[in-house]
Order: C-alpha cells, then structure tokens, then sequence
C-alpha cells in the first residue's frame, strides 16, 4: 500500500492495533542488541562454512552436468524416435494413391482415325447427357428418342437392334422388360457413374464396353452437378468417393433430373390435355453405390446402380398413336471378386449380378385409357447373370475367355467365349468369338488394322452369325473395309460396308435366286426386332420380312481450320432403304478446344465450343399390327437439326451451355412422336478434393 493509504488506515485503528505495533517496534530492538555482541570468532569459523559450500556446489555442478548429459541423451533418442514417426508418418502419406479394382478390360483402339473411347474428362466435354449422345458419334448407329431427356432412347446399328450391345464391367445388360422386346432403354445409364466408355465397332455389331467409376485416393473426391433450363428442365448430379489406407473404399452417385413440355389435367402419367396431345417427359432418379477393398492384385467389391422413371404419355395425336405412359425401376446389383494385373500377367476374375425391372403399380393404372397402346400385365422381370473371366497378357498380345450363365425364366443359359488381341508394330487385330445363348446364335468377329505409313491407315472387319438349325433363321454376315489418308495435316476417311444373308436350314436357295416366279414371301425370312417402347403393339407372333443384301459407304474427314479450330465429319449412305436405317446420316462438328496455355500457362483455363449439324434421311418403323397388310411402315420425315454447346473451365469449375435444335424445326425420330422445340440447358460442374 502506499504512504497517504497506510496513513488514512493507522488512524483508523484502534488501541489493540497500537498495542500490537509497540511490541513489534520492542522485539527488534532486541535483535539488534543480541546481533552486536557477537564474537569475532564466530565470524571467522564462516570461513569454514563458506569452504562447506563450495564443496557442495562442486559435487551440485558435478551432479548437474551428469544430469545435463543424461537429458542431453535421452534428447538425443527422443528426436531419433521422432524423426522416425515423421518418416513413418511421410510414408505413409505419400501412399495416397491405392491399388485399383480388377476390371474387364476392354479392346483395343482398330479404328482408322479418332479412337472411340471417351475417358471421364472428355466425357461431357462433347455435349452428351446420356449414353445415346455419345452413341451419335459412331458411323452406323441410329439412334431414337422420344425427347432430349428423360424420355426413351434406343438405338440400332445397321438397322439391327440385336446389334446393340451394352456391358457394364463385363456383365451384359439385358431388356427382360416385355416392353421392350430385346431392346435395352439407353436412359436406365447414368454417364456420371463411369470410369470409361469404349465402343468396339465391328462389321456385325457394336460393342459398348462400359467401366464404372472407382476412386483410388485417399483424398476425399467430391463433384457436384446443377443445371435448369427451357421445358422446366432441372437436374442434379453429385457424386462422392474415398479411399482408405487400409485399401477399403466407399462411392456414391445421385442423380435426379426432371423435364416437362405440357402436362395434362392428370398430371403425370395422367390423361391426354383436350388441346389434342400431350408431350410432356417425366423425371429420372438414379443412385449407384459402392463398397470395396483392394491391396495389391487382390481387389473385392459390391456394386448397385437403381434406377427410378416416370413419364407421360406421349403423342402429337393420342387418336392415332401414342407412346404409354410409364412409372417403373429397374435395380442391377453385383459382386465381384479379382486377382491380377489388367496390364500384363495373369488375371481372374467373378462376377455375381442380379438385376430386377418392371412398374411400380398396376399397369392399367399407369396406361392411358384413350391410347391405342395395350397393357402389358405383370410385366415385372428378375435375372441372374454369373461371369467367371480368366485372362493374361503380354507385352504385345492379350488372350481371354469367359464364360456368362443366365438363369431365364427357370432355364440356365451358358455362354462362353474368347477374346483375343495383339499389336505388333503397325499391325493391330482382334479376334472375338462367342455362342450367345439369348439368342442361340455363334458370332465370330475379325478386325485388323493397318498402319504402314504415318499418312496412310486401313482397317478390316469381317462378322459372321450363326443361328442354330432350330431357330430357321439364316446365318448373316457383314464385311467393312476403311481407309485413311492424311494430306498436310487433314484426315479424310472413306469405306464401304455389305450385308449379306446364308441359307436357311431346309430351303433351296438355289431355286429362289433362279426362278423368278417365286414371291418374296418364300424367300429366306429373317426376324425383325419390333421395340415395344418406341412402338406398341398386340400382335404375339415374330415379324419376318424377305432377306435382301445391301451396301453402304461410310465418309469422313478430320482437318484443322485455324489454330484450335477443327472440323470433324463422319456419315454414312446405304444403296437402298432398311425398317430403322436410314439411308443417309451425317454428322458435321466444327470445334474449338483450347488451354490458351499463353495467357494461363499453368492450366487454369479452357474453352469447349462446338457448333454441330446432323442431317438424317427419312426412317422406316415396322407397325407390327399390320404387317400383312399393304401399309406395313410408319415413316418419319428427313430433318436437319442443329445444336451448340459452351464450355468454360476455371480451375476446377465448368460453366456450360447446350443448345438444341438451333433452327427451331419441328421433326421426330419417331413416328407421331414430335421432339422438343427449341431447347437450352446451362449449369455449373464443379469438383473438389477435401
């Protein structure tokens, strides 16, 4: 306290305070006394203790420094141990990137020029939404929809169905579904939950080799897709995935997209508007799923891809013709053990799927009653497929066979087949070989490509299908030669394609092609698929129509414009008209891809801008209800449709524009079934490791 504090409290005291200093003021006195009359000697023996002291600071110093030594050591092993969990610690985060799963792998590149594999990053740099926009870009397929998006799509390859075959890791995805007949509905595949998708364009038939999308690093991958535009269009992508250290990994996908033209009093799936026809989509909602573990060449894993749809009814005139309305799912789920390495050396791999399609009510609730379309009762469909794959590769070659079981309405199906490969310099083939059960046919596919001059390719393909003698069906074969020339820099592409028909068990075929008396109708028959989802019908027996022989010639060109502006065309003409092939189809894209690495040279930015032309010729649909009858067809019209998209990367966020039917025609690629007017779609994609 200080002075004036302890003055104002003295005075304040009272007289017990004053008493209590008196004998504090009295006892030190005494000290002072008793202090004075010390003797001399006892000042001299401090020189004894002083001596003590210095002794026992000696042997204090002697202590601290052996102590000081054994701290210093035991520092020593301490930064040693922690330099090791720091290294321990290192090594184990830079192992971030895990082992992958065991997968199918698919064929390799035999086209003349651009190769048919999209990858995840180029994907949706080419517009595409679903699989059908991809499938746009190969010479020979036709694709149908019903709308951009969600309605039904579908596609043919030469005019065939049959032809179209899609795999998912493998497994083949079959159409139980008695809507369809055989024909699988392209929307049932969500594009954002793959890895790859590669084409294997044969003679005979396209092979789409789908990988799903597996995540291999620790670092948690996350991506988020928004979009909305014209027609009340909405969607949403969002996907996540990580790895663990341990090698377990966790994937999941949702997407949900919706789209409406016009809508009923009903509403969905609900009754036609009386303005004479609706043409309203519906709404898609897909979830996949994974769970799985792999640590070296060893990899197990559970997959589910479920997906939901609802859509109207739809018809440009519901008296005459309409496409029903539908609300149903289809659930594939498999699980998959592997060992190996894909690249080269051994590998084995099983596979257990099940998969399950059909409405989610009563059919006749879902179908509009003023349709001419029929129902279908309790057409909900189940199917196990098992796959046992065993296959080793070498520097330059690859051998593979396999073998599927299909358990079909309580029969089992087998199915084995070989697959084999090999590049050797300028000299790329592959041979395919398989006896189908589905249809109880053997194909045998051929392709080999030749690159003897950096300016010069060729290719080779040559199918074969076998029926079995039960089916009375004629074995068919297709054979395509391609070629590619380079001139300063630009690519031009040209071929042709011939389809030809075998015998047919106990037919003189000798005797049709001499004598001309004989009708079409006794010439070797061959069966036509019918989709019941582009157009119904109630008649039971297969449709069969004459074997005829065609030729077609396939045309391209691949040729820079200016710096990172390109033109890519690709076409096909047939020499006569074919139910669902239509006799001319072309494709013309002029694209500009850049980096502008001279403004942003570390990679920051990038521009995807296309403006795209497709011409088709008009389209022969087979009215199964009144093949014998003189108007067995329903014809589209030939149409020119035009189509843009934008791109804008940032890092890694992706603005972009689509833009279809640019000329704003109206046109259909079904019969009665009018595509959408004008359509734009603009969103973000963004993706982010955290």
């Amino acid at each position: 306290m200080t002075g004036p504090q302890w003055r104002g409290g003295a005075f304040g005291l009272p007289r017990l305070g004053l008493l209590v200093t008196a004998l504090l003021l009295f006892l030190c006195g005494s000290a002072r006394e008793m202090y004075a009359q010390v003797d001399t000697t006892t000042r001299r023996d401090s020189v004894q203790v002083d001596s003590l002291r210095a002794d026992s600071l000696a042997r204090a110093t002697a202590l601290a420094d052996s102590l000081k030594a054994v701290l210093v050591a035991d520092s020593l092993r301490a930064d040693s141990l922690r330099a090791v969990a720091i290294r321990r610690q290192a090594e184990r985060l830079a192992d971030t990137i895990k082992a992958p799963l065991v997968t199918f792998v698919a064929p390799p590149n035999l086209e003349a020029t651009d190769a048919l594999r999209f990858t995840r990053d180029n994907m949706f740099s080419t517009g595409a939404m679903n699989l059908a926009d991809l499938l746009d870009h190969v010479p020979g397929v036709t694709t149908f929809r019903s709308s951009w998006f969600p309605g039904m799509h579908a596609a043919a390859f030469q005019g065939d169905f049959r032809r179209m075959r899609v795999f998912l890791d493998g497994l083949e995805l079959d159409a139980p579904d008695p809507r369809n007949n055989g024909v699988l509905d392209l929307t049932e595949i969500s594009l954002s939950a793959l890895d790859e998708v590669v084409i294997e364009r044969t003679a005979g038939e396209v092979r789409v080799w789908l990988t799903s999308w597996t995540v291999r690093n620790v670092t948690p991958y996350t991506r988020t897709d928004i979009y909305t535009g014209d027609l009340n269009t909405n969607g949403f992508r969002g996907l996540f995935g990580r790895r663990f250290m341990n090698g377990a990994l966790f994937q999941l996908t949702l997407q949900q997209g919706e789209s409406t033209r016009q809508r009923g009093a009903g509403g969905l799936g609900g009754t036609f508007a009386p303005t004479g026809g609706i043409t309203g989509d519906g709404d898609v909602q897909q979830v996949t799923a994974r769970l799985g573990w792999a640590r070296g060449l060893m990899s197990v894993d559970g997959y589910l891809l479920n997906t939901r749809r609802t859509r109207d009814s739809t018809g440009a005139d519901p008296a005459a013709f309409a496409l029903p309305a539908y609300a149903g799912s289809r659930r594939d789920v498999y699980l998959r053990a592997g060992y190996g390495d894909p690249a080269r050396g051994l590998q084995v791999q099983a596979l257990l799927a099940t998969m399950r399609t059909g409405p989610d009510v009563d059919e006749a609730v879902v179908v509009d009653t003023t349709s001419e379309a029929p129902a279908i009762d309790d057409s909900t469909r189940s199917r196990s497929q098992r796959l046992l794959q065993v296959a080793y590769g070498w520097q330059h070659e690859r051998a593979a066979a396999f073998a599927r079981w299909r358990m079909v309405q309580g029969r089992s199906e087998f199915a084995p087949g070989v697959q084999l490969s090999s590049t050797r310099g300028w000299v790329s083939g592959a041979l395919h070989g398989e006896r189908a059960g589905l249809d109880s046919s053997v194909r045998l596919d051929a392709s080999v490509r030749l690159a003897p001059l950096p300016w010069l390719v060729a290719t080779l393909a040559n199918s074969e299908l076998r029926p079995e003698d039960a089916t009375g069906r004629p074995a068919e074969r297709a054979l395509r030669a391609e070629g590619a020339l380079r001139l300063r820099g630009r690519w031009l592409t040209g071929g042709v394609v011939r389809q030809t028909f075998g015998t047919v068990p106990g037919v003189d075929t000798s005797i049709v092609e001499t004598d001309t008396t004989v009708t079409a109708l006794q010439r070797p028959q061959r069966q036509i698929i019918v989709p019941r989802l582009l157009t119904p019908y109630e008649r039971d027996a297969a449709v069969v129509f004459p074997t005829s022989a065609s030729t077609g010639f396939t045309f391209g060109a691949l040729t820079p414009l200016y710096k990172d502006v390109r033109l890519e065309l690709r076409g096909t003409r047939w020499g006569g008209g074919r139910e669902y092939r239509p006799q001319t189809q072309a494709r013309l894209s002029v694209i500009l891809q850049s980096e502008w690495r001279s403004r942003f040279p570390r990679g920051d930015f990038s521009i995807n801008a296309r403006i795209i032309h497709e011409y088709r010729s008009g389209v022969s649909f087979v009215d199964a209800d009144a093949v014998e009858t003189s108007t067995p067809f329903r014809e589209t019209e030939a149409y020119n449709l035009g189509m843009a998209l934008l791109e804008l990367r940032i890092q890694r966020a992706t603005l972009f524009y689509h833009f279809r039917n640019v000329y704003g025609g109206q046109y259909a690629q079904i019969p009665g079934v009018p595509m959408p007017p004008p359509f734009q779609t603009y969103g973000v994609r963004w993706e982010w490791f955290n």
